[in-house]
Protein backbone atom coordinates (compact mmCIF):
# COMPACT_ATOMS: atom_id res chain seq x y z
CA UNK A 1 0.00 0.00 0.00
CA UNK A 2 1.31 3.44 -0.84
CA UNK A 3 0.23 6.89 0.27
CA UNK A 4 -1.45 7.16 -3.14
CA UNK A 5 -3.79 4.35 -2.01
CA UNK A 6 -5.22 6.86 0.50
CA UNK A 7 -7.12 9.22 -1.77
CA UNK A 8 -10.04 11.67 -1.87
CA UNK A 9 -13.30 10.74 -3.54
CA UNK A 10 -15.89 13.47 -3.28
CA UNK A 11 -15.79 14.81 0.28
CA UNK A 12 -14.40 11.60 1.81
CA UNK A 13 -11.03 9.93 1.88
CA UNK A 14 -10.87 6.34 0.66
CA UNK A 15 -8.39 3.47 0.95
CA UNK A 16 -7.45 1.22 -1.93
CA UNK A 17 -6.54 -2.17 -0.50
CA UNK A 18 -4.57 -4.64 -2.56
CA UNK A 19 -5.89 -8.12 -1.88
CA UNK A 20 -4.57 -11.56 -2.67
CA UNK A 21 -4.73 -12.57 -6.29
CA UNK A 22 -4.33 -8.98 -7.47
CA UNK A 23 -7.83 -7.97 -6.39
CA UNK A 24 -8.39 -4.33 -5.52
CA UNK A 25 -10.80 -3.36 -2.74
CA UNK A 26 -11.69 0.31 -2.23
CA UNK A 27 -13.36 1.40 1.01
CA UNK A 28 -14.34 4.76 2.47
CA UNK A 29 -12.42 5.85 5.57
CA UNK A 30 -14.14 6.48 8.86
CA UNK A 31 -13.81 10.20 9.60
CA UNK A 32 -11.63 9.53 12.66
CA UNK A 33 -9.39 7.22 10.62
CA UNK A 34 -8.87 10.11 8.21
CA UNK A 35 -7.59 12.27 11.07
CA UNK A 36 -5.27 9.50 12.30
CA UNK A 37 -3.91 8.69 8.84
CA UNK A 38 -3.32 12.35 8.02
CA UNK A 39 -1.45 12.84 11.32
CA UNK A 40 0.51 9.59 10.91
CA UNK A 41 1.57 10.30 7.33
CA UNK A 42 2.61 13.83 8.30
CA UNK A 43 4.51 12.84 11.47
CA UNK A 44 6.27 9.91 9.80
CA UNK A 45 7.14 11.90 6.72
CA UNK A 46 5.73 9.08 4.63
CA UNK A 47 5.43 9.38 0.94
CA UNK A 48 6.22 5.69 0.32
CA UNK A 49 4.77 2.36 1.45
CA UNK A 50 2.32 1.71 4.29
CA UNK A 51 1.39 -1.82 5.40
CA UNK A 52 -2.33 -2.49 5.32
CA UNK A 53 -2.42 -5.52 7.62
CA UNK A 54 -2.02 -3.54 10.81
CA UNK A 55 -4.70 -1.09 9.64
CA UNK A 56 -6.95 -4.02 8.78
CA UNK A 57 -6.49 -5.64 12.20
CA UNK A 58 -7.11 -2.34 13.99
CA UNK A 59 -10.19 -1.59 11.91
CA UNK A 60 -11.74 -5.04 12.30
CA UNK A 61 -11.01 -5.16 16.04
CA UNK A 62 -12.39 -1.68 16.68
CA UNK A 63 -15.49 -2.41 14.60
CA UNK A 64 -16.17 -5.62 16.55
CA UNK A 65 -15.46 -3.95 19.92
CA UNK A 66 -18.15 -1.41 19.09
CA UNK A 67 -20.81 -4.03 18.46
CA UNK A 68 -20.18 -4.74 14.80
CA UNK A 69 -21.08 -8.12 13.37
CA UNK A 70 -18.43 -10.58 12.19
CA UNK A 71 -20.24 -11.19 8.90
CA UNK A 72 -20.29 -7.46 8.14
CA UNK A 73 -16.59 -7.18 9.05
CA UNK A 74 -15.96 -10.07 6.64
CA UNK A 75 -17.73 -8.20 3.85
CA UNK A 76 -15.90 -4.93 4.56
CA UNK A 77 -12.56 -6.76 4.52
CA UNK A 78 -13.54 -8.59 1.30
CA UNK A 79 -12.75 -11.95 2.88
CA UNK A 80 -14.32 -15.11 1.48
CA UNK A 81 -14.68 -16.59 4.97
CA UNK A 82 -15.28 -15.28 8.48
CA UNK A 83 -12.43 -17.55 9.58
CA UNK A 84 -10.03 -15.26 7.73
CA UNK A 85 -11.62 -12.19 9.31
CA UNK A 86 -11.19 -13.73 12.76
CA UNK A 87 -7.44 -13.87 12.18
CA UNK A 88 -7.47 -10.05 12.26
CA UNK A 89 -9.64 -9.80 15.41
CA UNK A 90 -7.29 -8.65 18.18
CA UNK A 91 -9.89 -8.43 20.98
CA UNK A 92 -8.50 -11.54 22.66
CA UNK A 93 -4.93 -10.20 22.61
CA UNK A 94 -5.49 -7.76 25.43
CA UNK A 95 -4.61 -9.13 28.84
CA UNK A 96 -5.71 -6.97 31.71
CA UNK A 97 -3.30 -5.83 34.40
CA UNK A 98 -5.54 -7.53 36.97
CA UNK A 99 -4.98 -10.86 35.22
CA UNK A 100 -1.23 -10.30 35.11
CA UNK A 101 -1.25 -9.57 38.85
CA UNK A 102 -2.71 -13.04 39.47
CA UNK A 103 0.75 -14.42 38.75
CA UNK A 104 2.37 -15.09 42.11
CA UNK A 105 6.12 -14.90 42.29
Amino acid sequence: MTVADYYPQGRRMWLRLHEKGGRRHDMPCHHILEDYLDAYIEAAGLRGAIGNHSFRATGITTYLENGGQLETARAMAAHASTKTTQLYDRRGDQVSLAEIERIRL
